[in-house]
């Protein structure tokens, strides 16, 4: 039986300012590798594709207030763009400010993310996308620790550590160091204060 790949979580930038979508899709492939971004100036191009294999839909204000009966029906994976302000009509909505520095962007968006249900992936099954030794892996990797350091600490050979990261890597579609600490990152399994 032949194992389909595993693909990418997916997010959507919705808007109708081209420079904004690119802008927005861009930040979000530096902070979050191993994601699928794709852009929308128009809501009804979104609806004409598969919803379900989204994890969020970023999305300017402007745009979720004109179609707001579509959003809401999307729940909690919708993220409204805003300008700093806090806007009645979205009291039970998630807002990002995108008046701020890029930097408090980045930390916004990766306390977004963590906060996610979708945070910690599962493959197709249900099950858990790693294991809980992989996850000890990429922990020990986001932390600084070389292969021999993390074979010691968890008490197994060089090979075995050389191996998970290796499947570590595969999964996620992740070949750098600084790309799984920032995955590490992005989905809670550290804080940016252990590393």
């Amino acid at each position: 039986m032949t194992r389909m790949p595993d693909l990418p979580p997916k997010i959507a930038v919705v808007d109708s300012n081209v420079l904004v979508c690119i802008g927005m899709a861009d930040l979000l492939e530096v902070i979050m590798p191993g994601v699928s971004v794709r852009t929308f100036t128009d809501v009804a191009l979104l609806r004409q594709t598969d919803l379900g294999g989204y994890v969020h839909f970023f999305t300017s204000a402007q745009v979720y207030i004109r179609h707001a009966d579509f959003f809401r029906e999307l729940k909690h994976r919708v993220i409204v763009l805003t300008n700093g302000d806090r806007l009645p009509q979205f009291n039970n909505t998630i807002t990002l400010n995108v008046c701020q520095t890029e930097a408090a962007l980045i930390r916004d968006i990766m306390a977004l993310r963590r906060r996610s249900p979708q945070a910690h992936q599962t493959n197709g099954s249900g099950k858990p996308l790693l294991s809980t030794r992989e996850m000890e892996v990429l922990t020990l990797i986001a932390r600084g620790y070389i292969n021999k350091e993390i074979a010691d600490k968890l008490g197994i050979s060089l090979t075995t550590v050389i191996s998970h990261r290796k499947n570590l890597m595969d999964k996620l579609g992740i070949r750098t160091v600084s790309g799984l600490t920032v995955y590490a990152l992005l989905n809670g399994y550290v804080q940016i204060g252990n590393l």
